[in-house]
Parts: C-alpha cells; structure tokens; sequence
C-alpha cells in the first residue's frame, strides 16, 4: 500500500461505509471534505484530531494548529486540546518537555488550555509522532453555504507553507538558506494558523463553505471539496499563489507546490468570490479567486497553455523526502 491519504473512493469504500450512525446528539460525522464532527451537549462543541508525523522542528506548536485550524474551517474556535506523544526510544524526557513547551506556547496563542493526553516512548516509531485533538466551540455569525455549480473558489495566503517549512528543516545544508530566505522562512513559520480567516469571514457575515488546506496540497484539499460536495471544481494554475520562498526550495527539490502540505491556507467557496477576498483584505489578509465550482464532478486544473488535466488524490510530497542522515 502506498504512503499518505486514501483517495475518495478508497475512502468510502473502506472507512465511510464500515462506520454507522446510532446517537442523536452527533450531527455531523465522519464525511468526505468535512474538517469537524459537530456534537450537540448543550451547545455546539467541534471536535477534530490530527497527527504529525513529517520531521519538523516545530512539531508541537504544528500539531497544535493544525487540529485547531479545522476547528476555525468549521466555524469555530478552539477551546482545548488533548496531546498524544509516540517516541522513538532514541529520545528522552528532554524532548518530551521541548515538545510540550513547543506545543504550550501554541496553545497560548490561541487562548486555549492543553487538558491532556499520552506520552511514550516505542519502538513502533523511529521519530516522533504528535498527534492532537481539538475541541472547539461553535460560534455565531459564521454561516454556511452548500458549494454548488457557479460558486467562485478562493484561497487565502500562499499555498505550501507548512510544507515548504518543513522541507526547509529537513534538508538544511542541502538547500544552504542565505540570510534573506532564512528571514522568509521565520515568517511562514507564523502563517499556519488559520484564526484571521475565520474571525474576519463571520464579521464580513458572508455564506461560505471553508476547508483546510493540509495534506495532499491544493489539489488535495479541491479533490477533497468536490468529492464531498458531489460537484465538480475547476481551478486555473497560473491563479494558485505561492511564496518565492516556496517555489524555489520546491525547485530544488524536485517537489510539486501543487501537492505540498499546505496548513496556513483557507480554502473558500462562495457565490461571490471578489467580495470574500474585499472582506479579507480589510483584516490585511492576502487571497485570490482561483476557480469555480462546476456541474461535474472531481478536479480539473486549467493550464495556461490551454491544457485541462482531470486530477485526484494522491500522497503529499513530503512522503517523496527522507530528510538528511
């Protein structure tokens, strides 16, 4: 079996199907393109988890937000946060507290309390795994939209910034950063959340349908849309933004932007699109109308040399990279 995520069908087929509904209080459940389950005890409270398993210097503070980002891509804010930590037995407890330091002070960005978890050491892993699950609570003035055909698709930042974080940590003295780029990179290390976005989409009061960008990159997260959705998305490549910064270490590489991790990144889907990236640029937040939702079904990217490629999910990047010895 290959690395990374399942592709839809896969998924479905496999997950979606073997699991059932039997409790009234879940209202939303597992489903494809779906960052949350939303369970009623009261009020609203969202629940997401997410493992990090890439090498990344900053592991605990990433998979702080990145489970908190789906919280935000559901319309909500996160409230707290359970932490597993599995170590390769090579580790110690040194690395247990710079990795819950790391995380802690995450957590403290986002007004939020670490409230538990695991921690181990294992032979079963040969570097360490956090994963995190995020409990948020659902919010007023963010309203939902069912993405249908003539919807405009828009992102916000640039894509590939966890990715092009990550690679940056793994391959040091191959890619040789000078000053500059070292100084970009300290500032995509401070874009991954995705709180901005959120907060600045239910003051706007526009209906939309937010997704996070993750694993598998912007085609990813499209193919993910438009499969749990049931449409059909069109995105135009030369519209996708990407950092220089991102392009060049891709270049590097040999890596494709395009399927790079991208946590950092808000996928929204709107009836009107330029009024979603107006309400972003009056909090400073950069975004771009990049495609539309259509009458078919899967992803179609749109060359600039006329060429249209139907696409689907296939296993991020990062799984091509070992890292250096």
């Amino acid at each position: 079996m290959r690395a990374g995520k399942l592709t839809g069908k896969e998924l479905k087929d496999n997950v979606l199907s073997v699991i059932s509904h039997r409790r009234e209080e879940i209202l939303n459940s597992a489903r494809l393109g779906g960052d949350c389950a939303r369970i009623a005890l009261g009020a609203d409270m969202l629940v997401h988890t997410d493992p990090v398993t890439g090498e990344a210097v900053n592991i605990g503070s990433l998979a702080v937000e990145v489970s908190a980002n789906d919280v935000i891509a559901a319309g909500g804010e996160p409230v707290a946060f359970l932490l597993t930590l599995i170590l390769p037995e090579s580790c110690d407890a040194c690395d247990v507290k710079r990795i819950m330091t790391d995380a802690e002070r995450e957590a403290v960005a986002w007004n939020a309390e670490i409230v538990g978890g695991h921690t181990e050491f294992s032979s079963a892993v040969t570097r360490p795994v956090v994963n995190a699950v995020a409990i948020g609570k659902a919010v007023d003035g963010w309203l939902p939209h069912t993405p249908e055909a003539g919807d405009a698709v828009v992102v916000t930042k640039t894509l590939g910034i966890e990715g092009t974080v990550i690679l940056a940590d793994m391959y040091p003295k191959k890619l040789a950063l000078n000053e500059s780029e070292r100084a970009e990179l300290e500032e995509y290390r401070k874009s991954t959340g995705i709180l901005p976005e959120g907060r600045a989409l239910r003051a706007a009061k526009i209906p939309c349908n937010m997704h996070d960008v993750t694993e598998g990159g912007i085609f990813g997260a499209a193919c993910e849309l438009a499969s749990g959705a049931d449409v059909g998305v069109t995105l135009y490549a030369d519209k996708v933004p990407f950092g220089e910064l991102t392009l060049k270490i891709c270049d590097r590489l040999g890596a494709d932007p395009y399927r790079l991790i991208s946590s950092g990144s808000m996928l929204i889907v709107a009836r009107d699109g330029k009024a979603v990236v107006r309400a972003l640029a009056a909090e400073n937040i950069a975004a771009a109308v990049i495609g539309r939702v259509t009458e078919g079904e899967g992803l179609t990217v749109v060359y600039p040399d006329g060429r249209e490629i139907h696409t689907e999910i296939q296993a991020d990047e990062l799984y091509r990279f070992k890292g250096e010895n």
